[in-house]
């Protein structure tokens, strides 16, 4: 493809899909680094790639948002990630193009985070974390320097 390890990294809960999604990435993208960053007690025995546990977060009172649990994930799962490229994802979802490496490489700046438009907002400045594709540093900067 190009001379770039490439990493993904499934964040969140473990669901029933979650082995399902890793098994898939295993296949489109054999040579991946694949880390899960999830939470301790939540059951990983039949996840067949690296697995970073955190401590989950406490739910602020009268917050339903889910923020902090991302912020911690991601710090932690990239942290722990020696890829040059990185997709960072949801552990309950599919990503079945298997060219969007490619797709990033040939479109998107070196200096840039690939995202959908889906779940993007322009008036909070919230970037999606359905599907999130840049050079490790990039998304290192950006998931350490969001405020709890």
């Amino acid at each position: 493809m190009f001379n770039k390890k490439i990493g993904i990294l499934l964040q969140g809960r473990i669901t029933d899909w979650t082995k399902d999604v890793i098994i898939e990435f295993q296949e489109n993208f054999p040579n991946s680094e694949i880390f899960v960053s999830t939470w301790e007690g939540e059951n990983t025995d039949n996840l067949n790639c690296t697995i970073v546990k955190s401590r989950a977060p406490s739910m602020i009172e009268n917050d339903a948002s889910t923020a902090n649990f991302q912020i911690i994930g991601c710090q932690n799962g990239l942290k722990n990630m020696t890829s040059d490229i990185i997709l960072k994802t949801r552990t309950d979802q599919f990503i079945h193009n298997s060219n969007i490496f490619k797709i990033f490489f040939n479109f998107c700046e070196p200096e840039k985070i690939m995202v959908p438009d889906l779940g993007t907002y322009d008036n909070v400045f919230r970037a999606s974390d359905l599907c999130q594709i840049a050079y490790r540093n990039i998304l290192l900067d950006y998931w350490n320097n969001i405020p709890l």
